[in-house]
């Protein structure tokens, strides 16, 4: 079973992700960071040639690709619970722990200026957080609040986990 972590772009599933497999000693990946090595193009450029849309394509292959394998932890995108095709291959390849951290708290010295989703002023990152939040509870198996430095977040996560 793989262990995904969902949540709001800025909450901390990379940062988390990394801590909790090295405690774990399983693997670590970034789902974001997988669709970059896989087209060759960052996350933006797809979004300018390809639009939501086709990165939303993409990103579903790759996701495909990570449930075939066993006993990883994963960031995931933030927008990967908007299509209910991912949920389900999450939920069949693992369990789905949403990073519930404060958009106060998240925005708290965070550039956004390169997030695709908030481009060219279209949404500003409350909109998009207010649409996605109910999202992010109803796909989840564990809700986790990052309230804390990342060390102790990841061992707080950890122990929920059991590791």
């Amino acid at each position: 079973m793989n262990i995904y972590l969902t949540g709001m772009m800025g909450c901390g599933k990379t940062t988390l992700g990394a801590l909790l497999a090295e405690q774990a000693g399983a693997e670590f990946l970034d789902m974001d960071a997988q669709i970059v090595r896989e087209e060759g193009k960052s996350i933006p450029q797809i979004f300018a040639e390809s639009g939501e849309d086709g990165f939303r394509e993409i990103e579903t292959r790759v996701l495909s690709e990570i449930a075939e394998r066993d006993g990883l932890v994963v960031a995931c995108g933030g927008g990967v619970v908007l299509l209910e095709r991912n949920v389900e291959i999450m939920k069949q390849s693992g369990k789905i722990y949403f990073i519930d951290r404060a958009p106060e708290e998240i925005l708290q010295g965070m550039d956004m200026s390169g997030r695709p989703v908030l481009r060219d002023g279209e949404k500003t990152f409350q909109e998009v957080y207010k649409k996605r939040l109910p999202i992010y509870r109803k796909t989840a198996d564990v809700v986790f609040k990052n309230t804390g430095n990342p060390g102790d977040a990841a061992e707080a996560l950890a122990a929920l986990l059991k590791f």
